[in-house]
This record gives structure tokens, C-alpha cells and sequence, in this order.
């Protein structure tokens, strides 16, 4: 089965999220060393009837990096800059014969990151066997008061959520803040914020993706930015101010 990138949706919580990486307010900045942080995680989405496991990687930095390579026995993943990543930001989501039918088996992932400056960092990436049911959208509902309201039942072992929008072509528009684990609804309209450009925002009667994602971090991770586990993803579509 051939597997949209468009449906498997996205997942990156420096930012798609807002959370900054490796900013400094000193006046006098001194030379910059090269650092790098990494995280290899799992997906799950629902393709038609099916239940599919798409491995994802990404690599952050505090420099423009040239490349970043991953490498898993004998199998070599070559991630590459996306939109809204900017050039320190490189991913890589798995497709085609890579998207799998059940949670692969633990591994090491080995990270080979190089910035624009030709310096290098290795860093090696645990991912365990740990994973979520199906995430589902319970409702989603276009409000008077101007607003798409995203409802759900809380997945066992989820510790966050997240909103995502997309309009028919699969291009992101909007991403919300990190939602608490406890928190079963979330709504949100032009006002709000998380637009990934203010020029392309919903329009009346027109139709837009949304994307519920659950969260699972690494087991004892401190820094859970850069330490997801798995992500199980649900999605419904309807029309922002529908004309009937």
C-alpha cells in the first residue's frame, strides 16, 4: 500500500510547537560551539481500515547544518530540511515498504549530524517498544462563536496532545500549543495562537483536516522535547463556517 506523506502528519515539538532551541540574550556572544539534539520516535495512524507504524526522525541545531544521516544497521536514513523547519531543523518520516504493520523492535539509531561549517556531532538514539492504542476524535465541530472544537476520550498512557491543521492540499496551517494530559477538548479559530502564517488561515466553507496527536515520552526522560516515544494520531474532517 502506497502511503501519502500528507495523511501520516508531522510531529516536531521544537517548531511546530514554539519551543525554542539554543537562543542566547548575550550582549557580547562568544563563538558558538556546535550542538545538536536528536529524536527518533515511532507513529501510529489509520490509513483506511488499516493501523500503520511510521518511523520518524528528527535532528535540531544551534547552527545551519549541512546534513544529518542516521543509521540503523544496514539501513541509512537521509534527513533533509522541510517547510517552517528553517535550516537548523532536519526530519525524515518513513514511507512506502518503511511503514510497517506492528511496532518495530527496539533499536539504536546512530546520528551522524554535520552543520554548514563542516563540524560534526555522533549521537546515539534509544527507541524502546513502548506505544498508545488509536488515538480517535471523538467530535469535531465548527461553533458559532467562530472556533473548531476538537473533542476526546483520554488514551490510557497519553501524557499530552496536540492539534494540528490541514487544508485538502496537506499543507500545514496551524498547531497548537502542547495540551495537557488530563484535557479532553480544545478549540481554536483565527485568533489563536499557533498559525504557521498569518496570510493562510481558514476561509468560509471550505474543508480542513484536523489532526488530534497523543504523546508518549521515553520512560525517565527530563528533557521531553526532545525525547518522544511514540505518537498515536487521529484525524476528522468538516468545513469552517459551513454555508448549510
Amino acid at each position: 500500500m502506497k502511503i501519502q506523506l500528507k495523511k501520516i502528519g508531522t510531529v516536531c515539538l521544537m517548531a511546530g510547537l514554539g519551543l525554542g532551541f539554543f537562543t542566547s540574550c548575550d550582549d557580547d556572544p562568544k563563538p558558538v560551539v556546535f550542538d545538536a539534539k536528536v529524536d527518533a520516535f515511532v507513529q501510529k495512524v489509520k490509513v483506511g481500515d488499516d493501523i500503520k507504524y511510521v518511523p520518524t526522525f528528527y535532528a535540531y541545531a544551534n547552527k545551519n547544518l549541512k546534513s544529518v544521516k542516521v543509521v540503523n544497521g544496514s539501513k541509512t536514513y537521509t534527513l533533509a530540511k522541510y517547510a517552517h523547519g528553517g535550516e537548523n531543523n532536519f526530519r525524515y518520516i518513513s514511507t512506502g515498504a518503511e511503514v510497517v504493520d506492528a511496532m518495530p523492535a527496539a533499536a539504536t539509531f546512530k546520528y551522524t549530524v554535520t552543520s554548514a561549517d563542516d563540524e560534526v556531532k555522533t549521537i546515539d538514539e534509544n527507541v524502546g517498544t513502548e506505544q498508545l492504542g488509536e488515538m480517535a476524535i471523538k467530535a469535531l465541530t465548527y461553533e458559532s462563536n467562530g472556533t473548531f472544537k476538537v473533542t476526546w476520550d483520554k488514551l490510557t498512557d497519553a501524557e499530552t496532545y496536540a492539534v494540528k491543521a490541514f487544508d485538502t492540499d496537506g499543507n500545514q496551517l496551524f498547531i497548537s500549543p502542547i495540551i495537557a494530559g488530563t484535557t479532553k477538548e480544545f478549540s481554536f479559530g483565527k485568533n489563536s495562537t499557533g498559525w504557521l502564517d498569518q496570510s493562510k488561515k481558514f476561509e468560509d466553507d471550505k474543508l480542513y483536516r484536523i489532526e488530534l496527536l497523543a504523546f508518549r515520552y521515553e520512560t525517565g526522560a527530563s528533557d521531553k522535547a526532545y525525547n518522544i516515544q511514540f505518537v498515536s494520531v487521529g484525524e476528522k474532517s468538516t468545513k469552517w463556517n459551513p454555508a448549510n
